[in-house]
Parts: C-alpha cells; sequence; structure tokens
C-alpha cells in the first residue's frame, strides 16, 4: 500500500477525529467539574444505573458508555465523561469525514480535516450581541459542550442519517436487502436510547419526503417497507415504551401551543429574525452557490424537512410542568443543523471541486464558514470561561 494512500485513508481521518475528540474532552473535563452544566446530573444517573438505584433515564446510551469508561479507568464518573464524550467525537468526527470526502474528488485531506472540525465547532454570528450580549440563547447552535446527551446523539444520528440516506437514494433503483433494513431499525433504536430529539423531527421529515415523492411518481412504494421495518415501527414502539415508563405517571407533562414563548424566556422577540438569520447564513449561501441540483439529493430533502419541522416545535411548543423554561424542544433544531450543514457541506465541497473558475460568489460560504468557526472558538472559549 502506497504512502500517500495511507496517509489520504487512514493517517488524516483518524488525525482529524482524536484532534476534534481531544479538544471535546478537555472542554468537558473542565465543564464536568462545573455545577452549571449537565454533566453532574448525568452521571449520577450513571452512577444509579451502576448500582441499581432509583430509575433510569429513558435515554441511556450516553449513561452506558460513560459507565463502561469509569470500569475501565478507574476515574470518577465526572472524570470519565470527557473520555465517554470524546468517544462518541471521535466516531462522529470519522463518519463526518468520509461523509464530506466524496470519492469523485481529490480535495486535500486537509481540507476535509477542516470541513470536519468546522462541522463540529461551527458556530452562529452573534448579530445581537452588542444588545443582549449572548452567544446562545435564541440561536439555532450547531454545537453544544453542556449537555451530554445531545453530543452523543450528533454521533449516534449522523450514523443513522448517512446510511438511511444512502438506502433511500439506492431504493429508487433496486430494493433494499433484508439485513440493511435490520442493521437500520437496530440504528434507529440506537438513536431513540440515546436521545429522543432526532428521531421525533426525523419521522415527520421522512412524511414530507415520502408523501412528495409519492406525488411526483404516482404510487411508488419503494420506500414502504424499508421506512416502516426499519424506522416508523420501532421508533414509535420506543418512544410508546419510554412514554409509557417513564411519562405515564407524571400528570405535569405535557406538550402545548404557545408561539415563541420558549424563545422569549431568554431573549427578546425582536433578535428572532436576525439570529435566525445568523442560523442558516451557512448553509443558506451554500445551496444558493450550488443550484437547483442540490434539491433533488434525498439527504438534503431530508435534512431540510427535519430543519423546518424542528423550528417548528423550538418556536410553536412548549413543555408544560417544572420543565417549561428549560428548552428542551429546542435540541432537535440543533441536531438538524448539524446535519443540514453535513449535508450542505458535502455538496458544496464537490461543487467548488469541480468547478473550473473560483469567483467570489463561490467563496462567500467559505468566507462565512471561517467567521463561524471564529465564533466557534470563542464559544468554546466562553464556555470554559464560564
Amino acid at each position: 500500500m502506497e504512502l500517500n494512500t495511507i496517509y489520504k485513508y487512514y493517517f488524516a481521518p483518524i488525525l482529524t477525529a482524536f484532534t476534534i475528540a481531544a479538544i471535546y474532552g478537555i472542554v468537558v473535563l473542565i465543564l464536568a467539574n462545573s455545577n452549571s452544566t449537565d454533566f453532574t446530573a448525568h452521571a449520577h444517573f450513571a452512577k444509579n444505573i451502576l448500582q441499581s438505584k432509583g430509575t433510569a433515564p429513558p435515554h441511556f446510551i450516553f449513561h452506558i458508555v460513560l459507565i463502561c469508561a469509569h470500569k475501565v479507568t478507574g476515574i470518577s464518573m465526572l472524570g470519565a465523561s470527557s473520555i465517554a464524550i470524546s468517544i462518541f467525537v471521535f466516531v462522529g468526527s470519522l463518519v463526518a469525514f468520509a461523509g464530506l470526502k466524496n470519492r469523485e474528488n481529490s480535495m486535500s485531506p486537509w481540507f476535509i480535516g477542516l470541513a470536519t472540525g468546522l462541522l463540529f465547532f461551527s458556530h452562529p454570528i452573534p448579530l445581537t450581541y452588542p444588545f443582549d450580549q449572548t452567544f446562545y440563547f435564541g440561536y439555532i447552535s450547531t454545537n453544544v459542550f453542556h449537555n451530554p446527551t445531545i453530543i452523543a446523539l450528533k454521533t449516534v444520528a449522523l450514523i443513522q442519517f448517512v446510511f438511511l440516506s444512502k438506502l433511500l437514494s439506492k431504493n429508487q433503483f433496486e430494493p433494499t436487502g433484508y439485513m440493511s433494513i435490520i442493521v437500520l431499525a437496530f440504528l434507529t433504536i440506537l438513536t431513540v436510547l440515546t436521545k429522543a430529539s432526532y428521531i421525533i423531527i426525523l419521522i415527520p421529515a421522512l412524511v414530507a419526503v415520502y408523501v412528495l415523492k409519492q406525488l411526483r411518481r404516482n404510487r411508488d412504494d419503494s420506500w414502504l417497507v424499508l421506512l416502516s421495518v426499519g424506522v416508523f415501527v420501532p421508533a414509535l414502539l420506543l418512544l410508546l415504551w419510554q412514554h409509557g415508563v417513564f411519562r405515564s405517571d407524571n400528570s405535569e407533562f405535557g406538550i402545548e401551543f404557545s408561539a415563541f414563548r420558549v424563545f422569549q424566556f431568554r431573549a427578546d422577540l425582536w433578535t428572532l429574525f436576525p439570529k435566525l438569520l445568523s442560523s442558516v447564513v451557512l448553509p443558506l449561501s451554500m445551496c444558493l452557490v450550488i443550484g437547483s441540483s442540490i434539491l433533488k439529493k434525498v439527504d438534503f430533502q431530508l435534512s431540510f424537512w427535519m430543519f423546518i419541522i424542528s423550528l417548528f416545535y423550538a418556536y410553536f411548543l412548549v413543555e408544560t410542568g417544572p420543565r417549561m423554561t428549560h428548552g428542551n424542544l429546542w435540541w432537535s433544531s440543533q441536531i438538524s443543523s448539524f446535519l443540514l450543514l453535513f449535508v450542505c457541506a458535502k455538496y458544496y465541497i464537490g461543487f467548488i471541486f469541480n468547478s473550473a473558475k473560483k469567483s467570489f460568489k463561490i467563496c462567500v460560504p467559505a468566507y462565512i464558514a471561517a467567521a463561524q468557526l471564529v465564533c466557534g472558538i470563542l464559544w468554546v472559549y466562553l464556555n470554559i470561561a464560564g
């Protein structure tokens, strides 16, 4: 095997993933020792699972990995949180690197590594910071560091999303094998047990994409078995089980329609448009450069509808009871923005590689990406500095 092949397909992605995971691990190690994050609570949940005390949370994949890290290293649950997060981010970075590396181009592995880093550190440009002094509240942040389960979900959701998108694209030309459907069902279950924020936008997005496909092709049922067995049935059964076991005895829990109520808990309503614009400007600019060809891609259609649905959850739905101000329905928008950026970046990289002339218009998304990467570095610092 040639050294260039080893460098291109093994060394570059592993080094990229290791660097990103190491930075996340250091940040989490600092945050885990702070009482202002969710790591303390989740370390407590993991300890209860290990000691068979209390009730395990409905999403426990992160806690299982955390317990394994704790057992192998012998360090505290809080300390092991950084190792568990590093594992998730390392795997997620490898998957992202492979997804961004188009086989049809020979883009430098370091360019792909930089794009992968952008995906895991990008942050909206805080347009309203001079007025409200916040980098976070009201923005659809692609990356957060204070919640371990959402970090874990990014990796699991990315794997499921990439696998599902490939099956849907391939299924347009040939039937999907049973083994692939079983693997998809397993990945779907894994996402629900990591955190339900992804699956609750994936299901309605799949319905939207499927219905539009039916309207265009006049009764094409090629996706029906794949989606039913691989996504809908396992996801809905597991969600019903989670609700029955963990929510049925909680009369305070519920969801109601209330426009912009959660947004206004932490931000002024007038900042909604500039914060939304700042949150979507990067993938939007990539789409405008690529043109209408991206609209035909199944993974773009799926990520687009997930983002639209997640915005509805974030802006118009609210939990009732004591968790009303927590903004838990916002997690879906952060997962969807992460996946939308991944898809747009993948096609943008392919587009600029195949473009004979690199005009200013084509480079605009790259300039925005650089600005968001700088904001992401500042966002990391603000998390560490508290």
